[in-house]
């Protein structure tokens, strides 16, 4: 996602909020054991394979494989291939078997479709170990000279320059977050400015001069401690700020430290995290929050099968604590997401659902009163083209609907009215993205708002324009 996402480090940011998602590329983890291992001979032992469907047999394939039956594994994955299913992790997957069973032309035959794919960094990289294997060295180190060119991922970039600064040696040592001991970082840096043409989100028939410029700075990070076999310790840290020369009472700082623990379950991942962060508005502590969150982590787990969609459930839970001055937003939050995502040729499309509990202590002044409690459900989709190598373009359509729990009660024309809020929120985006070198990028982002309610005073339109600088470390 351009304009606000470090596209190999996995990390987001939303113009709404901050948020850390890691999204590993299918078949990832798999596939850079094609660096580390060595070739197994083939059992004369081959358990035999029950007919099952094609997306079962491609998930029984991976957690052979991370068992270590490569026989198993390769028998899985070529039972979801013939019975017509097609991807890039089956693959990807089917690539890395063969190479460790030492069937090179297969893995070549495997790796080599993928080059016309979002993920042909990564293929050039296998192609180059496999000609590595077959003896070819000058073959393998041109694979890996286009494997580490700007246009790759950060990581792809790393592993191609050690395959050429080691003239072609295949012994390395592992540096998956995954291996014990092992240790990965990824850091997320952005600088952006911009225009809001109603900062205040004043109602649509105000008048109201508070518009003007802004300014971002992000920096965010996440460390993975290995222990082996796929699990994980995650460290990770977000502090976020935006600042309005001509309206500094709305400025806003955001801070975050968690920690977590990921755990590979067959061919999916669970990660569950404790996260704490504070949240000041005009610079005063507006809330402070603790969170404990749980995702769900499955490649292909919608039907048919063929579709291959990778998807995500997640819960979580938050206690919150508003500052000395704002009591009333006392209370807890509590919800959960369904997301799923799926890459097509150039094309990256997902899609997320995210229902929400809020409940807070309310405020409640004189007469009036105004609930800060409401149910929302969010409807998003994301969709993002790869133009060039390094140009991309996207659109984010969202919905959120807003149910407040008790009636607001406020005063207008002298009289007291009681009227229950619901707001109807529309928000589009479209984003552009061009990568400058290995770690950079430029970001441009068009935002535009509309919040219909029930109450006039909440009804507004807001339009934003940020242009950024992005890079990943």
């Amino acid at each position: 996602m351009a304009g606000r996402r470090g596209s190999d480090s996995g990390i987001l940011k939303g113009s709404s909020g901050v948020t850390l998602k890691y999204v590993p590329l299918p078949g990832l983890l798999v596939l850079l054991a094609v660096w580390w291992g060595g070739a197994v001979a083939d059992s004369d032992l081959q358990p035999t394979v029950p007919e099952i469907s094609p997306r079962t047999a491609f998930e029984s394939g991976v957690a052979a494989f991370q068992s270590g039956n490569l026989q198993q594994a390769r028998r899985l994955l070529e039972q979801a291939r013939d019975a017509g299913l097609a991807s890039s992790a089956l693959l990807y997957n089917l690539g890395v078997v063969y190479y460790r069973l030492g069937l090179y032309d297969q893995a070549s035959a495997a790796f080599t479709p993928l080059l016309d794919s979002p993920h042909a960094p990564l293929a050039r990289y296998n192609l180059g170990l496999v000609l590595q294997k077959q003896g070819d060295t000058e073959a393998a180190n041109a694979w890996f000279s286009q494997a580490a060119g700007d246009s790759a991922p950060r990581e792809i970039q790393l592993l191609a320059q050690r395959q050429l600064a080691s003239g072609g040696s295949s012994s390395a040592t592992s540096t998956s977050a995954s291996a014990a001991g092992a240790t990965r970082t990824v850091v997320f840096l952005s600088a952006a400015t911009g225009y809001d043409n109603n900062i205040a989100g004043a109602p649509s028939d105000a008048t109201s001069d508070q518009a003007g410029a802004f300014g971002d700075l992000l920096a965010s990070g996440r460390a993975y401690l290995g222990r082996g076999e796929g699990r994980a310790i995650r460290l990770e840290a977000v502090a976020l700020a935006r600042q309005y020369p001509s309206e500094s009472e709305f400025d806003n700082l955001y801070l975050s430290v968690g920690a977590g623990w990921q755990q590979p379950l067959g061919a999916a991942r669970f990660v569950s995290d404790l996260r704490i962060s504070r949240f000041w508005f005009g610079g005063d502590l507006l809330e402070q929050q603790v969170s404990l969150g749980a995702s769900y982590n499955r490649p292909g787990c919608f039907w048919p099968e063929q579709l291959m969609v990778d998807c995500k459930l997640a819960a979580f839970v938050s206690t919150i604590q508003g500052g000395s001055d704002f009591s009333a937003y006392d209370g807890a939050l509590y919800g959960g997401e369904i997301s799923a995502g799926k890459s097509l040729d150039l094309w990256r499309f997902d899609g997320a659902w995210r229902l929400e509990f809020d409940r807070r202590d309310d405020l409640e002044v004189g007469e009036e009163f105004f609930s800060l409690s409401p149910v929302r459900q969010t409807l998003s989709v994301v969709a993002e083209r790869q133009i060039t190598d390094r140009l991309s373009l996207g659109a984010e359509p969202m919905f959120r609907s807003s149910r407040y729990a008790d009636p607001h009660r406020v005063i207008s024309g002298g009289q007291l009215i009681s009227r229950t809020r619901d707001d109807e929120q529309f928000r589009t985006r479209v984003f552009a993205g061009y990568r400058l070198d290995r770690r950079w990028q430029l970001g441009l982002d068009l935002v535009w708002v509309d919040n219909r309610s029930t109450l006039g005073r909440y009804q507004y339109d807001r339009g934003e324009l940020m242009l950024s600088l992005d890079g990943v470390f």
